[in-house]
């Protein structure tokens, strides 16, 4: 079947900056060559790179990790881990800002990455480059791989939307959850997460 491929053409992202790697074809093979811990994720064949994220979106991230690190040496249930590659096919390896791997799904893990399917939980860090693709082609991928949830994590609004599998093999809403508030996790059992702790300072 004809897969249409979008031209390769300087790109811009919604500040207006040029991103010239944006929208370049590329083989999983040739994105296995570059560097390690770049910004790179491969969709639909076609390299995208964010630019280094800024010092509040690394403090979120920290502290999602921290907080699913302490679920699983709690519990032994699995890994968190942070920007890992989750090769789905040759076409697609996107790369969440933390995910979480159950022991159920761990055969699928190496040194490389995840490989067939995605992480049971993925959480994305929105920022104005980043929003639609995590909105969009990533949200998708993850769930057409069998994410059981989805945390997409909006810095300015301090709050957290969470989506869930269906089983049409999609997203749907399960709640957006603000400061003083606390979400359980459907995908991770006794999982319960204070959304202050997610935006606390370091």
């Amino acid at each position: 079947m004809y897969r249409y491929r979008m031209p390769v053409r300087p790109a811009r992202d919604d500040l207006g900056h040029r991103t010239p790697i944006d929208g370049l074809p590329m083989t999983y093979v040739q994105y296995l060559s570059l560097p390690e811990g770049s910004g790179y994720n491969l969709l639909d064949g076609l390299l995208f790179r964010d630019p280094a994220p800024t010092v509040d979106h690394q403090v979120i991230v920290d502290n999602i990790l921290a907080l699913l690190r302490h679920y699983a040496r709690a519990t032994g249930a699995g890994r968190a881990l942070r920007e890992i590659d989750v090769h789905l096919d040759e076409d697609n390896t996107p790369v969440p800002d933390v995910c979480f791997v159950t022991a159920e799904r761990r055969g699928c893990l190496d040194r490389r990455g995840l490989h067939g399917i995605a992480p049971d939980l993925c959480v994305e860090v929105l920022s104005p480059i980043s929003v639609r693709r995590d909105r969009g082609e990533k949200a998708l991928l993850y769930a057409r791989h069998s994410c059981r949830e989805y945390w997409m994590v909006q810095p300015e609004g301090l709050r957290v939307e969470v989506f869930r599998s269906s089983v049409e093999g999609n997203f749907v809403p399960a709640g957006t959850f603000g400061l003083g508030e606390t979400l359980a996790s459907a995908a991770l059992p006794d999982l319960r997460v204070a959304v202050a702790g997610v935006f606390a300072e370091g």
